[in-house]
């Protein structure tokens, strides 16, 4: 949440739909931005009583799409354990800016590894964020990976999971080299160390083979965890402590 309220600026807002996964302690964490009117929590615990296809996430996502249709220029469709990322030196200004005669946009991700970390003495993973400490990114290639996406929900009749297919205008791929999305799979379901395999530091800079899949080392979300943090504190530190 502090990542992507940074990211997105001062006049976004965020939209959690808890279907179970939202524990007390989770609360505790998303309270603070609730009460700074930064995000809103919908129950939908109810949900699994009229299941419907896929986990009735098409349920949630046009939920989302019709209640907030007109509240935003663009609404962006993401998991909990993703993070979107400007490479290179974009930002999200001149990203929408340069996209703005589409109705909506594909997002590449970078996807993590949930279990390899560097074996760094210095530092107590347990009290690192999930970026801080998850450093080794798959490095497969010519693989079909899920994509998320941006969309102008004023032109949009409906939406689905991974994109819209029902929309007014046009939908662009190529935005690889502008805008990705870092995904920590698997994580959220974890309540203990993430950290289950240790790398020696060699692994920063060769390609490190786990369960038959290459990984590379890339530190680019730890590189703004100090960023976010500080933030974090300047935003809702005041109201961790009421």
């Amino acid at each position: 949440m502090a990542y992507h309220a940074w990211f997105f600026g001062p006049s976004s807002h965020f939209v959690f739909h808890d279907a179970g996964g939202v524990t007390p302690e989770v609360m505790a964490a998303l309270d603070p931005w609730v009460r700074a009117g930064r995000a809103t929590v919908q129950d939908i615990r109810g949900q699994a009583e009229f299941d419907g296809y896929y986990y009735n996430q098409f349920l949630v996502v046009n939920d989302c799409l019709h209640r907030y249709r007109h509240a935003a220029n663009w609404t962006f469709y993401f998991d909990v354990d993703e993070y979107i990322y400007l490479p290179d030196g974009n930002t999200l200004e001149s990203v929408l800016n340069e996209f703005s005669d589409y109705t909506q946009f594909t997002i590449e991700q970078n996807p993590m590894s949930s279990v390899l970390c560097l074996n760094v003495s210095s530092q107590q993973h347990s009290r690192q964020w999930a970026f801080e400490k998850l450093l080794f990114r798959e490095s497969r290639t010519g693989i079909r990976r899920d994509r998320k996406y941006a969309i102008q929900a004023k032109n949009a009749y409906a939406t689905g999971v991974h994109m819209s297919e029902n929309v007014i205008g046009k939908t662009l791929h190529k935005t690889e080299t502008k805008i990705r999305y870092y995904h920590y799979h698997s994580t959220i379901t974890v309540h203990q160390e993430l950290c289950r395999q240790y790398l020696p530091l060699s692994g920063k800079n060769n390609v490190t083979w786990f369960n038959k899949i290459p990984y590379v080392f890339d530190d680019n979300m730890k590189n703004l965890a100090n960023t976010i943090k500080e933030f974090e504190r300047n935003t809702i530190g005041n109201l961790h402590l009421n």
